[in-house]
């Protein structure tokens, strides 16, 4: 990528806050953009730093729970009960995981209860 995701993010929360009216065509000229500096592969990541952002700036968090397979997914959902109504919570599906959950809260804090993580330290202390 020529420009960070979170340098995308950013430059994208600016330009909307000024102009919100012109919404749709910041956003057709902000795709443009991406296209021609060859980072619309990096989408999903600019996405999810921008909505990162948006969260924060309402006082809120960015929670992400990720889980092995989908059928964890209905367990993970009742973390929800323990966010604000201000955060926002991305769940995933990892299959790197094999078993168990991780989850992070603002990209700094992280909770790994994960079998990858638990392999990693079994090898780690030999």
């Amino acid at each position: 990528m020529r420009y960070t995701p979170e340098i995308y993010a950013t430059a994208l929360n600016q330009v909307l806050k000024e102009d919100m009216h012109n919404a749709d065509e910041l956003l057709k000229r902000f795709k443009e953009t991406l296209q021609k500096n060859g980072d619309a592969n990096g989408a999903e990541k600019i996405i999810e730093a921008f909505k990162r952002i948006k969260v924060q700036e309402e006082g809120g968090k960015f929670i992400r729970v990720e889980v092995a397979r989908k059928e964890a997914l209905g367990n993970a959902r009742s973390f929800a009960k323990f966010a604000s109504k201000k955060d926002l919570i991305d769940y995933k599906i990892n299959p790197r995981l094999v078993a168990g959950t991780r989850i992070q809260i603002d990209s700094e804090l992280e909770l790994d209860n994960s079998f990858e993580r638990k392999v990693r330290k079994l090898f780690q202390n030999k």
